[in-house]
């Protein structure tokens, strides 16, 4: 729950629009420092305690893919690795060479696709419950937000008040999802199955193209 008179979650980001890849794309973005880029889940663009806290030292911009939030209907890109194309366009758009490269579920797969076509470019790479990972035939999380929180979290109780999905956009980011969803394990990611048997947050690898489990943060030599 929100402490009284303490401000929302990611009050102090900014919005902005650029245009890449033939796309409208929306972003947030807060601090000052070496830039950070945040790639969201299947939800969607939420800014929460946790972006705040990395603004401290970081300069993130959270971008929001094309097809989720209040972005037009995305029926052009067909797989993962074209999203990830549009997404380094993106970055690319706002003037970023080198950054730091962050992914939450659905997200931590679009990063990991970014990160190996733009070896050169990821400075360090976190994965947040990467969908590049999960059990085989595995479902996709689904239910009210307070289901997702319980089932996605280990304390959903600390989180800010998720608001109702919009129906509409939650019917065109479901299919959009289950389109550029891919395997459940993808060969073409070459993530070795020590990492999938252990899980851990977040891995280092001492460059970009061959991860090797750890347990601190995915950086490049």
């Amino acid at each position: 729950m929100q402490a009284e008179g303490k401000p929302a979650a990611g009050a102090a980001f900014k919005e902005g629009h650029v245009d890449a890849d033939g796309f409208r794309i929306r972003y947030m973005e807060a601090g000052q420092g070496p830039p950070l880029i945040h790639l969201h889940g299947a939800g969607g663009l939420r800014l929460t305690p946790g972006h705040d806290l990395l603004s401290r030292q970081f300069h993130v911009i959270a971008l929001e893919m094309p097809g989720f939030g209040q972005s037009s209907e995305n029926t052009r890109t067909q797989n993962m690795p074209e999203l990830a194309s549009t997404m380094g366009r993106t970055i690319e758009a706002l003037g970023i060479d080198k950054f730091n490269l962050m992914g939450t579920s659905f997200g931590g797969k679009t990063a990991l696709w970014l990160a190996l076509q733009h070896k050169e470019r990821v400075l360090a790479l976190v994965l947040e419950a990467p969908a590049a990972i999960r059990p085989e035939g595995a479902e996709a999380p689904s239910g009210s937000p307070e289901e997702m929180a319980r089932r996605l979290y280990a304390h959903p109780e600390r989180l800010p008040p998720i608001p109702p999905p919009d129906p509409a956009v939650q019917a065109k980011t479901r299919k959009l999802v289950a389109r550029l969803r891919g395997p459940d394990r993808d060969a073409d990611l070459n993530v070795s199955s020590p990492v999938s048997r252990r899980r851990p947050s977040c891995w280092l690898a001492p460059s970009i193209g061959s991860f090797r489990p750890t347990w601190a943060t995915f950086t490049r030599s």
